[in-house]
């Protein structure tokens, strides 16, 4: 698994175009999110028989994230694979 440094402008996580960062994307990260991704088109399909746009997968990520303050990175904690953390 590796980590890389993405833009400041990047939208897609694409990597360091030479601007000066402290942001970084991962292969852990993207698999995590890869789980979530099809719980939630699963969670579509149940409900709409359709998965997600990505427009819904945007808005139900920018919901949940709405609540993270990386200053006080107190989330509940989460299931994960049938692990708490």
């Amino acid at each position: 698994m590796g980590w890389w440094c993405i833009s400041k402008r990047s939208k897609t996580g694409q990597i360091y175009d030479g601007e000066k960062t402290n942001s970084y994307m991962g292969d852990g990260p993207a698999d995590v999110m890869d789980e979530a991704i099809s719980r939630i088109v699963g969670e579509y399909k149940k409900s709409w028989n359709r998965p997600p746009t990505k427009h819904e997968l945007r808005a139900c990520f920018n919901f949940c994230a709405n609540i993270y303050d990386p200053k006080e990175c107190q989330l509940p904690p989460i299931e994960v694979g049938g692990l708490k953390e």
